[in-house]
């Protein structure tokens, strides 16, 4: 490449990440959501409380161990008093870390590097909003890294323990690391078959190691759910169609979005497609004899069709955001892979047009998971206003067990001075109304509550300046609830909150007081 042309490349290779940038800067809501409050929550809780244990780090989060996500999260909690924007600059950091992986197997197999502004739109895509809105997606970004160093690792002379290790790591940050013993025994048993003394017998001791770490990882996990039998193999068992379908378009899952049909259709169509070719281009390489250097690309290729495997007996149902990043080392495999074979051109002018549309689309998704994090930020806010024990679950995404345990947990981190609540009354009105009526069980309340163009997080209830309930406005901003009965006669205040600054501002009341009974809002 000439200089002009790095530059160039470099350049390009820059524009995906800005594009994720502004929009993290327009979407991104700072809170723990889904997963954390299961998890991470009662373990910061935990760590401030002096009862953290090892077992806890590492025990099963459903099918997963999560023991390096959770050393990783922890440390940027203690030094960061848990502010979970560090996670979000975590993951940034490790999707930096995949790409340049990478670039390092483009180095050492020979690679295009002209293609890497390819790999940066990929890697960074928008469309897998649901990764860079979650810090507990650490998780999947600490396993994209294991598995694409593991390429390049096996091809030094520190090949044993470094895939050994990386294995290690994969395997104990998500269950689809598992996979990664499999990429290491593809990379590795060429050379070894070769070497009849030392390289046979460090393969052989790699695999016992392997068979060990997966071995600890099983240990306490059972494929039954108490009372319901086998977890998933009936899904496998009694939906083949619809699992081969899922399977086939989870690689197809970052080029479905934006098209005139359903994204599960169109994420199968290309799937199918793409899984052909890596197919086809494996076994062409293999009658050129041009498998050694392919085979890097081959091996994480082999990794994401046995992670989508395993997803499909795991997660079968509609494509999510979050497995992006998977299907888009597939991709990235097989690009390489016919660039190897000659035939670099086709698939990036295919599938660059394909990826920024999908991107695109998913600019409503971001929006309505800005509304969601909101949601689930008020609660962490207004925790100490009102009782909010009852209205965590519709919040919290996951099962709460015990509610009450998660508020007596999130003013653990309250009393150690990792979360100061704040809440003012600003004078300034919010734009919307706020309208006394009749509910079928009881008097009502409802209105609009608007901060700009969004709506507002959450609409605050005063009387004489104390607050007693909290109601939620849908995506257009429409709110209503129902008068806690034995309350005094008192017209209650409305405020819509910003849990960006923390402020509530007064809604007006509309002059006349509705007779018919208010209808609930969606």
């Amino acid at each position: 490449m000439t200089t002009r042309q790095r530059i160039v490349t470099a350049m390009l290779c820059v524009l995906p990440v800005v594009w994720l940038l502004l929009l993290l800067q327009r979407y991104y809501v700072p809170c723990f959501h889904s997963d954390e409050w299961t998890d991470t929550l009662p373990m910061m809780a935990h760590y401030l409380e002096g009862t953290l244990t090892f077992s806890q780090l590492n025990a099963l989060v459903g099918d997963h161990r999560l023991l390096f996500p959770h050393l990783i999260t922890l440390g940027l909690g203690i030094l960061t008093h848990w502010d979970v924007r560090y996670e979000l600059a975590a993951e940034l950091v490790l999707a930096g870390l995949v790409t340049m992986n990478i670039g390092l197997i483009i180095r050492q197999s020979g690679g295009d590097w002209r293609l890497m502004p390819v790999v940066c739109l990929l890697i960074f895509s928008p469309a897998g909003y649901e990764n860079w809105m979650l810090g507990y997606q650490i998780c999947f970004w600490l396993v994209l890294v294991c598995l694409t160093a593991i390429p390049w690792v096996a091809g030094t002379k520190w090949k044993y323990v470094g895939t050994a290790l990386l294995c290690v790591v994969a395997s104990f940050s998500c269950a689809s690391g598992l996979v990664s013993w499999a990429m290491a025994f593809t990379l590795l048993w060429p050379t070894a078959r070769h070497n009849l003394g030392a390289g046979r017998l460090k393969l052989l001791l790699l695999m016992g190691f392997g068979l060990i770490s997966t071995l600890l990882y099983f240990q306490g996990w059972s494929h039954r759910t108490p009372n319901q039998g086998p977890k998933h193999l009936p899904l496998l068992l009694f939906h083949p169609v619809d699992s081969m379908l899922y399977f086939l378009s989870y690689f197809g899952n970052p080029f479905a979005r934006g098209f005139l049909i359903d994204e599960n259709t169109m994420g199968c169509i290309t799937g199918t497609i793409l899984l052909g070719l890596f197919v086809a281009g494996t076994v062409l390489a293999r009658r050129r004899k041009l498998l050694p250097e392919c085979l890097p690309w081959v091996a994480l290729g082999i990794g994401i069709i046995l992670i989508s495997a395993e997803t499909t007996y795991g997660r079968l149902g509609g494509l999510q955001s979050r497995y992006i990043p998977y299907a888009a080392l597939f991709s990235i495999s097989l690009m390489f892979l016919l660039q190897h074979l000659k035939l670099a051109p086709i698939l990036p002018v295919v599938l660059v047009p394909l990826a920024i549309l999908s991107a695109i689309s998913c600019n409503p998704d971001w929006e309505y998971s800005r509304y969601i994090f909101g949601l689930s930020q008020v609660k962490q806010q207004l925790v100490d206003v009102v009782d909010e024990t009852n209205s965590l679950k519709s919040v919290t995404i996951v099962a709460l067990k015990h509610p009450a345990e998660t508020i007596g947990q999130i003013r653990t981190l309250e009393q150690h001075g990792w979360r100061t609540p704040h809440l003012s009354f600003d004078a300034l009105p919010a734009r919307g109304y706020a309208q006394l009526g009749k509910r079928a069980y009881g008097k009502g309340i409802q209105g609009q509550a608007m901060l700009g163009d969004r709506p507002a997080n959450a609409v605050i209830l005063t009387r004489e300046g104390i607050p007693f309930a909290v109601a939620t406005p849908a995506t257009d901003g429409f709110w209503d609830a129902v008068l806690p009965p034995g309350q005094p006669d008192l017209t209650p205040q409305a405020w819509a909150y910003s849990a960006e600054t923390q402020t509530a501002f007064p809604l007006p009341y509309r002059a006349e007081t509705l007779n018919e009974t208010i209808p609930a809002t969606k």
